[in-house]
């Protein structure tokens, strides 16, 4: 009932993989289980399952980590979906897997390497070393990490941006 109401076909487009789950729990005969759907048409069951769609292609994904002295790193990272891994991101990490908690949980394993690191990351291998562990993390939840680079951020300055961000605040007061 997605694309044509109550329609028994159901369409994933090229580009994403579908997870296809059931409303109801007793069907008798008929498979309850969730079921990956590759690209193209597939039969449906109108009022009786759903479909999620997870995209397949290159993301960008980026995140921020503190250095010391109010300075910041950023990943800047292409990530992908395995379509085989699409079940069980479905079933663990749900439809906004990217923006809730995988780069919760990557976002504070950056800050934890910066922080094992003393904020040294100028060392290629201490770079790629985190990107290493970064790119494994991803693998356990079936994404892929295609390509990856960490950037420091001289010219913003955490400290410089709140006094700023306070005065323009008073600014506007007045």
């Amino acid at each position: 009932c997605s694309t044509v109401p109550c329609s028994p076909f159901e369409t994933v487009p090229d580009g994403t993989v579908g997870v296809a789950t059931f409303k109801i729990r007793r069907l008798g005969l008929i498979p309850r289980d969730p079921r990956k759907l590759d690209p193209g048409l597939h039969l449906s069951l109108p009022f009786v399952t759903s479909l999620r769609l997870y995209n397949t292609r290159v993301e960008m994904l980026f995140l921020d980590g503190p250095l010391p002295g109010g300075k910041l790193v950023r990943m800047t990272a292409q990530v992908r979906l395995n379509p085989d891994s699409a079940l069980a991101v479905d079933e663990r990490l749900g439809p906004d897997y990217l923006k809730g908690p995988i780069k919760a949980t990557l976002t504070e394993l950056l800050k934890k390497e910066i922080y094992d690191s003393h904020g040294n990351i100028s060392s290629p291998e201490i770079q790629q070393g985190i990107l290493d562990i970064i790119g494994a993390t991803l693998g356990r939840d079936g994404l892929s990490l295609d390509e990856a680079f960490l950037t420091r951020l001289e010219h913003l300055d955490l400290k410089d941006e709140a006094s700023r961000t306070e005065e323009s605040d008073t600014d506007e007061d007045q």
